[in-house]
């Protein structure tokens, strides 16, 4: 049975890569809201979670390096607590949910078959919370960055697991000196179809 198993994944190593690759991706996240100046005395938005689902398309491009793009669905939920101005008074507090539309582009580059890395740029569009309230919108220019173990599961097939990070905003669409980021950090699953 051993014997089986190590013949099968030299296969899996040994098969080259399809040239394009066209697949579905999600994601889990642990969304903190960032800022750059730390206000003191002012209300706060607590760390929350978030989720992507997408769709991706790969396309090799010479050696170990590949480009991608993908269209995805980012929502995030997170609490605003107010400022303490009164101990008789109850925190105020607000549950926010931003959802966004991200069109990532990414570079992989794969130093081994089975692992590879994954810096990329992403353009986000904030369709709900478009006034700022709370948390800034943030339909920008982000930035990503992930590493991948990768696996052939069938001739087509690809599977992928991939830890990472991101901060949206770095460049942002509504101005302003000092606008609140989301810095999200997790866990991205991804299947794909060589073409």
């Amino acid at each position: 049975m051993g014997l089986v198993f190590v013949i099968a994944i030299k296969g899996l190593l040994a098969q080259e890569p399809h040239e394009k690759r066209f697949g579905l991706s999600t994601a889990v996240f642990k969304n903190d809201v960032y800022r750059q100046v730390q206000l003191d005395g002012a209300g706060g938005v607590d760390a929350g979670s978030a989720f992507a689902l997408g769709i991706q398309f790969n396309y090799h491009l010479k050696g170990k390096f590949w480009l991608g793009t993908a269209f995805e669905y980012f929502e995030a939920n997170n609490t605003y607590k107010g400022a303490v101005v009164n101990p008789q008074v109850s925190l105020f507090t607000k549950e926010i949910q931003s959802r966004i539309v991200s069109l990532p582009v990414f570079l992989k580059y794969y130093p081994h078959k089975l692992i590879y890395l994954k810096p990329g740029i992403t353009f986000d569009y904030q369709f709900n919370n478009t006034d700022g309230a709370y948390i800034d919108n943030q339909s920008g220019v982000g930035i990503s960055f992930s590493a991948g173990f990768e696996i052939k599961v069938l001739k087509m097939v690809y599977l992928a697991i991939e830890p990472g990070f991101g901060l949206t905003s770095i460049i942002n669409l509504h101005g302003g000196n000092f606008p609140q980021r989301f810095f999200c950090y997790g866990l991205g699953f991804n299947a794909q179809i060589g073409l």
